[in-house]
């Protein structure tokens, strides 16, 4: 296949904002439909950049502690809509996921 290799300038990304980064580094170029055929295969991050980043609070072991659990993989999910629903709408949801398996809930 056809392979490209692009560098980046560090200065061209804000420390600590990875939206920013991958909007740049990826962009909305995977969304056109003259584009049949891209991946993105390997990312290389400066120290200085990856520095910036202050990382989870209590890391994958601290969460692991938090729910007593060391073997099955931990789950996630996003109530949608994140706009409109109640509090007692939102409790309502949580409440439902939770009950159905789902270990976190992301509260926007």
């Amino acid at each position: 296949g056809n392979y490209a290799k692009i560098a980046y300038p560090v200065g061209l990304f804000e420390p600590g904002n990875m939206p920013q980064i991958f909007s740049s580094i990826a962009g909305n170029i995977f969304g056109m439909k003259a584009v049949k055929n891209l991946r993105l295969e390997f990312v290389k991050w400066p120290k200085r950049l990856v520095d910036s980043f202050k990382g989870p609070q209590f890391g994958i072991g601290g969460i692991r502690r938090i729910f007593k659990e060391r073997a099955r993989p931990l789950t996630a999910t996003v109530p949608k809509p994140k706009v409109g629903m109640t509090p007692a709408e939102h409790a309502r949801v949580g409440y439902e996921a939770w009950m159905g398996g789902i270990d976190l809930l992301k509260d926007d």
